[in-house]
């Protein structure tokens, strides 16, 4: 694959260098996560194409076509985690009831959930949601504007950080549960 972005191997390197940037920074646009990672695929999935004898024409709009590919497979893998999570809230929201013990784990796991996030994240989270209706909205624009992100852009990591919070507070019930369940197995109550 080298040999194709130029015979000279230094500068074959170079521009492997700048590509992989370049890819990052697109992936990093469309508002992916594990950018690095899916830079790395797209050049692996490209470099096997080129071992497997590919005719390519230009290489470089091959990398981006190839990463716009990886980019629509992640939509789609985030999309079905994002159902499943939200069917685990809805399932967890139904049959919790504030005041039980239950409802104390799922905060516990909540606090805990939020402190694993990055302060700025926890911040973002904590923020986005405060307030009702009109005081809501209101913190929302103030936020973004602090910022510096349009409505959208503010949105959108907000609705990452609740699916990443989601998900971990799920998982901490998960494995409560399973304490509890093997607990109750091995002392018989």
């Amino acid at each position: 694959m080298l040999a194709l972005l130029d015979p000279d191997r230094e500068l074959a390197g170079e521009k492997y260098e700048l590509i992989r940037l370049k890819l990052t920074k697109y992936f990093e646009w469309e508002g992916c996560t594990g950018v690095d990672e899916l830079a790395d695929e797209a050049i692996n999935r490209v470099a096997r194409a080129v071992e497997r004898g590919k005719d390519i024409r230009d290489l470089q709009a091959y990398f981006f076509g190839v990463a716009r590919l990886i980019h629509f497979e992640s939509l789609r893998d985030a999309e079905k985690h994002r159902r499943a999570v939200a069917e685990a809230s809805h399932v967890i929201a139904e049959n919790v009831v504030p005041g039980t013990d239950e409802y104390e784990a799922a905060i516990e796991c909540l606090e805990r959930c939020l402190e694993s996030l990055s302060a700025q994240g926890r911040d973002l989270i904590t923020r986005y949601y405060q307030g009702d209706q009109i005081a809501k909205i209101r913190n929302r624009r103030d936020l973004a504007a602090a910022l510096g992100l349009a409505s959208n852009a503010l949105r959108n990591r907000a609705l990452r950080l609740r699916s990443k919070l989601e998900a971990c507070v799920v998982q901490c019930l998960e494995q409560r549960d399973g304490l509890v369940d093997s607990a109750t197995n091995i002392y018989g109550q």
